[in-house]
This record gives structure tokens, C-alpha cells and sequence, in this order.
């Protein structure tokens, strides 16, 4: 293959991988939170059994 085939497939597979990466952030930010467990319930516990 020529030299600027080559250098075009990177350039546009590179310039494709940040746009994959850019909807899957913009994805991200519009998820709905995901609840996690709260730690200061589970510390007093801890303490008690000392």
C-alpha cells in the first residue's frame, strides 16, 4: 500500500477511537446515579464489636 494510505487509515482510526470515546462519556454522564452503600452505618458496628 501506498505510504498516504497508510498514514490516512491511522489518522481516521485514530480521529474514529476519540469519537467512540467521546459518545461513551457523553453516555456516561447522562446515566442516572448509582446508589452506593453509606459507610458511616457500617463504622459504628465495627466499633461496637471491639
Amino acid at each position: 500500500m501506498p505510504h498516504i494510505a497508510v498514514t490516512l487509515m491511522v489518522i481516521f482510526g485514530f480521529i474514529g477511537c476519540a469519537l467512540v470515546l467521546r459518545v461513551l462519556a457523553a453516555a456516561e454522564g447522562t446515566r442516572a446515579p448509582v446508589r452506593t452503600a453509606q459507610q458511616g452505618i457500617r463504622a459504628p458496628r465495627a466499633m461496637m464489636d471491639e
